[in-house]
């Protein structure tokens, strides 16, 4: 009896230790990321469009957003009156950049996202500056960033009308979706989408190429919650028998990584034909300045 109550009391102690240096690096982060946001005000970076850091919203890398904006005006293409959808869009990374360039009479931007205190930033810093701007929450199940949504990802139909779109981007949004719920996005990404109309999506990607490099050791944690230890991948089945992968066995859709054949082919059952694959350095590819940490697919409306 005395043996079974120290191991208990042992396994006790680890469990708070394990909880209390949870508390102490989110606490670190949270400093950290408050004297970020003291150096903004003081040098004047601060972009009053985006969360500050402190607020530990996710996709808050503002670089990333304007990669994203600029690849779709350059590779789009993409003008001022476009009709942009947004899905997927966070506290408003792209939000930002695309309000400097579409035109606030022609143009017109829609976003949605499962998470409130995103879409209840946006409609506070971005729509009372750019009426054109309009965000919506979007009440759908998700394990990582909405575990008590109401609504399936792969019953769900985006709220607007067919056709209506001259382009689309969804970044760090499929990287969050198993197969089949990410074949739901793509066919109502289609949907929405005027022919000749692209979507822009990130993923992570699995290939000959980044297989060898994870099998390497080369690809490593992303973002803040990376500590630079190899990625490691667990293997998933869908609900729909779709096979993917993810460094995160609680938890998958914290990362999910999928077969780029089946991606394709999901863009193909879609409607969705991908003229363009800018690979990102998430597996330890060399990155360049205009490169992505995520994969980038490019997809034309048929």
């Amino acid at each position: 009896m005395s043996e079974s109550i120290a191991q208990s009391v042992r396994g006790g102690l680890v469990t708070v230790r394990h909880k209390l240096r949870r508390r102490f690096r989110l606490g670190v982060r949270w400093l950290l990321r408050a004297w970020l946001d003291v150096q903004d005000t003081w040098s004047g970076a601060r972009n009053p469009l985006l969360p500050p850091r402190r607020m530990n919203l996710p996709s808050q890398i503002s670089a990333v957003g304007e990669r994203i904006v600029d690849t779709m005006i350059e590779l789009g293409p993409m003008g001022p009156d476009a009709a942009v959808l947004d899905i997927g869009c966070g506290p408003g990374r792209a939000a930002a950049p695309l309000s400097r360039y579409l035109d606030p009479d022609a143009g017109s931007y829609e976003g949605f996202d499962v998470m409130p205190r995103s879409i209840g930033w946006c409609t506070k810093a971005i729509t009372p500056r750019h009426p054109s701007f309009h965000f919506q929450v979007a009440d759908l199940h998700n394990a990582q960033y909405n575990p008590g949504g109401r609504q399936r990802a792969d019953e769900y139909v985006f709220p607007y009308t067919d056709e209506g779109f001259d382009a689309a981007l969804a970044a760090s949004l499929f990287t969050h979706l198993r197969p089949f719920e990410a074949r739901r996005y793509l066919r109502e990404a289609a949907r929405v989408l005027r022919p000749g109309a692209r979507l822009f999506g990130t993923w992570f990607l699995l290939n000959d190429e980044s297989r060898a490099m994870i099998a390497e050791g080369r690809a490593q944690m992303p973002g803040l919650t990376g500590d630079g230890s190899p990625i490691e991948l667990n293997h998933f089945t869908d609900e729909r028998g779709h096979e993917f992968s993810s460094p995160h066995a609680d938890v998958p859709e914290f990362m999910i990584v999928a077969d780029e054949e089946l991606v394709r082919e999901l863009h193909e059952q879609a409607g969705l034909r991908i003229v363009s694959a800018l690979y990102g350095h998430w597996t330890g590819r060399q990155s360049g300045p205009e490169q992505l940490g995520q994969d980038l697919l490019i997809a034309e409306r048929v």
